[in-house]
């Protein structure tokens, strides 16, 4: 029996589902009629976009709907429970409303992607992230009168159920959602701002954030937001005291990289053609669709099925939806629909080149295999990122060009640089989640002296970096404490890219490892030891990363 706990997963992260699919078995030993019947071949389904086949339809009826059938459950449950067939009709009737109000929520935060400046549809995604909301807290409510019961169907209903579930479900507070709720009314004011309201107003918004944040992570039993994170939200399996560890060896090898990898694009990129150049432009900018290669096609052929069927999908079932829009959202994510059993990817304006949709793909073919589960957030990023490295290393190999060796010495540079902004912001956002700020002026003081333990302004400026207080604006709203994750995985996908130049096979190998993680219930640490890759928190990992620049 399917279960609610972990779903609402869906609308803060990354959707979770715990469910199996049962196989059609066939009979070996069944003999053909001597004839088949002729008949004409049905033609292929009609695959509707993903808009169109979930519409948005959200009311007040469905919420009405679901507590109907909410109280139809608990009057089967309680105080007896001995009618099982009839309970367990009730309950996957009951279950499957909860989901479509979540696709709901899905469909509507998607349409506010597409058009952030449209205040309705900001409007009815509240309405509907509350309903959400509320339909998740009486759910809560059930699980905790059926725990205290003496009903006959008790233990049935926890069957499946893990011990952490079950301490989860016990220790639920309805303020939880309740903060949910003020978080995304506060965030939703964030997401219609312009750029320069982005730059002048957002330092208020995020003091609410960061008040709101903590008191969720204090009602969940943890001094701050930060350890909360870490724990729960995104599921690390260490700690922000760690970290401390990572950051010395930044220091000391990233940065110092970072200048060299920077001066060996430059160099390459010189002695560019113009044509290479202009090329090279495209490759990196342009829709990976209309690039006119044959790269993608021929890098998923050299993918086992498995991945390549699952990333395909996204695509050929039209289970994404690629926005171009002048109010679109200017970003990409992949999240996972539990209702119908599958992700879905969002696109936008800037952010459907090759690299960018590889990534999502990478997401998106994780959240199939694991039926939405993906794992901790620093696995799930290495999903995404790895699939970038395994092409990278594809583009590298069967198609060496110059055009191919500078963007390599690129991705390099950016991929390093990523690990250092990602260093410094998880260290900003730790500073400010537990320490007290009086008032917005001080975060961008914070942010320069956290930024100048680790390099100068002037760098960054050399190197083409936005401004870290322009930077920290735009990804501490959305997506706090996220940002480790990205440096953590981006170690791991650049590994997978020195064992592809060694051997292609064996990096897929160690990246299906990867991918498979989640079902196993390996964490990052365990998952990295299988694959055979080096932890974030090994100096030999540092100080292997320059051997990975192309020689030409």
């Amino acid at each position: 029996m399917k279960h609610l706990l972990r779903s609402f997963a869906l609308i803060l992260m990354l959707a979770i589902m715990l469910t199996s699919f049962a196989g059609c078995v066939v009979d070996p030993n069944r003999t053909p009629p001597e004839t088949e019947p002729e008949t004409d071949p049905l033609p292929p389904a009609e695959i509707v976009p993903i808009l169109e086949r979930y519409p948005y339809t959200l009311t007040q009826a469905d919420y009405d709907t679901f507590v109907t059938l909410m109280d139809e459950c608990r009057a089967l449950l309680l105080p007896d429970g001995n009618d099982t067939a009839a309970i367990e009709a009730k309950l996957e009737e009951m279950i499957e409303q909860y989901y479509h109000i979540e696709t709901q929520v899905m469909m509507i935060r998607v349409k506010t992607d597409v058009d952030t400046k449209d205040q309705a549809l900001s409007d009815e995604y509240l309405f509907a992230f509350e309903m959400l909301t509320d339909v998740f807290d009486l759910y809560q409510q059930l699980c905790k009168d059926v725990d205290d019961s003496t009903s006959a169907y008790r233990d049935t209903f926890f069957a499946d159920w893990t011990e952490e579930e079950l301490e989860e479900m016990r220790n639920y507070n309805p303020e939880q959602m309740e903060l949910e709720n003020q978080l995304e009314d506060v965030k939703s004011e964030y997401r219609m701002f312009s750029d320069s309201e982005i730059l002048f107003k957002t330092g208020d918004i995020y003091l609410q954030v960061i008040e709101l944040n903590n008191r969720l992570g204090q009602l969940n039993g943890y001094d701050n937001y930060v350890d909360y994170a870490y724990a729960e939200v995104y599921d690390r399996d260490y700690s922000p005291e760690q970290i401390v560890e990572m950051r010395a060896y930044v220091k000391e090898h990233l940065v110092p990289l970072l200048g060299t990898l920077h001066a060996d694009f430059n160099a390459s990129l010189n002695w560019l053609s113009e044509s290479d150049y202009n090329y090279l432009i495209e490759f990196m900018y342009s829709d990976y669709d209309a690039i006119g290669s044959t790269a993608f096609e021929d890098y998923m052929n050299l993918l086992p099925e498995e991945l390549s069927g699952s990333m395909l999908n996204a695509i050929e079932g039209k289970n994404t939806v690629f926005s171009d829009e002048k109010n679109s959202n200017p970003g990409a994510y992949a999240t996972y629909l539990s209702g119908q059993e599958h992700p879905m990817c969002y696109f936008g304006p800037g952010y459907q080149d090759m690299l960018t949709v590889l990534h999502e793909l990478g997401h998106y073919c994780a959240m199939s295999l694991n039926y939405g589960f993906d794992g901790s957030m620093d696995i799930a990023e290495t999903h995404s990122q790895g699939n970038e490295y395994l092409f990278l290393s594809y583009l590298y190999t069967k198609r060496h060009s110059a055009t191919y060796d500078v963007l390599i010495k690129y991705r390099l540079f950016s991929e390093v640089l990523t690990v250092v902004m990602s260093t410094i912001v998880d260290e900003f956002e730790q500073y400010v989640y537990t320490h007290e700020i009086e008032n917005s002026a001080e975060l961008d003081e914070i942010m320069k002296q956290i930024r100048d333990s680790y390099i100068s302004k002037d760098k960054l400026d050399a190197y083409g970096v936005i401004d870290l207080n322009e930077y920290w604006k735009r990804v501490a709203i959305d997506q706090e404490c996220y940002y480790i994750s990205y440096g953590v995985s981006a170690l791991a996908a650049m590994q997978l890219y020195g064992v592809a130049l060694e051997n292609f096979d064996d990096a897929v190998k160690a990246y299906s490892v990867i991918v498979h993680a989640p079902m196993e219930g390996l964490g990052f640490m365990a998952t990295l030891e299988k694959a055979c890759l080096k932890s974030p928190f090994d100096e030999s990992l540092y100080e292997m990363l320059p051997t990975l620049r192309p020689e030409s």
